[in-house]
């Protein structure tokens, strides 16, 4: 029978037991994949309000048929870009260690890509990025770096000012006590504003693009991806509000 010695030594070594570098890696590579579509979904729900804001904000006078139903597909699409934000930053529960989180997000991307064991594995597998006769290792090696510095100081500059706090915070109670669950209590929780929720996808292309570079090799050309979006979205708005009736 173990005394109670025995059980307290037992818990601290659970407690230090920490996941192996293949695992670190393994999840991480799984994270970037998911942080990807959850990245472009955002992009997509971004794209169509801003060209409907433009668009409205830009022909103040005009009214529109059947406004209800327009203003429901704005705050659909905005209560879309918040839970793909939301996913995209999310922390998860502060019981369980961060390396065990079963969660895709920046946070736990970053976690893990500090790790020098993780570092290290990513900045070796640059090196074969072209073929060795092209003697480009060194460079390639230093192309993998630079990227993870960046999108680690790009998330420690967000998450270490007080407006990103703020944003962060907003969207975090919107989730929690508007959208996930229906609270009747009486605290007075603030919706984020598109302003908060274009600032933070901006910040999550800042931080995603230079972690997909290091983690698969691969830049996203996310300003090329955004400009396609926006286009498709212009064409959408234009002729769903019957913009461009009666012009040649």
């Amino acid at each position: 029978m173990l005394g109670c010695d025995d059980v307290v030594r037992r818990k601290k070594r659970r407690q230090r037991a920490t996941i192996s570098r293949t695992e670190a890696v393994r999840r991480l590579e799984r994270m970037v994949e998911q942080i990807e579509l959850d990245l472009k979904t955002a992009l997509w729900a971004e794209a169509v309000l801003e060209a409907e804001n433009d668009l409205v904000v830009g022909d103040p006078n005009r009214e529109y048929p059947g406004a209800a139903g327009y203003n429901t597909i704005r705050e659909s699409l905005a209560v879309n870009l918040s839970l793909s934000l939301a996913r995209l930053f999310d922390n998860g529960f502060k019981s369980i260690r961060p390396n065990n989180k079963d969660l895709a997000s920046i946070p736990l991307a970053i976690n893990l890509l500090k790790q020098k064991r993780c570092r290290r594995v990513f900045v070796e597998r640059a090196r074969g990025w072209m073929p060795p006769s092209m003697g480009m290792a060194d460079t390639n090696a230093e192309g993998c770096e630079e990227p993870i510095d960046l999108a680690v100081s790009k998330f420690s500059s967000f998450r270490n000012s007080s407006a990103g706090r703020r944003v962060d915070r907003r969207l975090r109670d919107f989730r929690n006590f508007q959208i996930a669950h229906s609270m009747f209590d009486d605290k007075n929780h603030e919706k984020p504003m598109y302003s908060d929720l274009f600032s933070l996808t901006d910040i999550a292309i800042d931080i995603v693009q230079p972690i997909k570079l290091a983690v698969q090799g691969d830049n996203m050309a996310l300003d090329d991806l955004e400009e396609d979006y926006r286009e498709i979205a212009d064409t959408f708005w234009r002729f769903a509000l019957n913009f461009d009736a009666g012009r040649d």
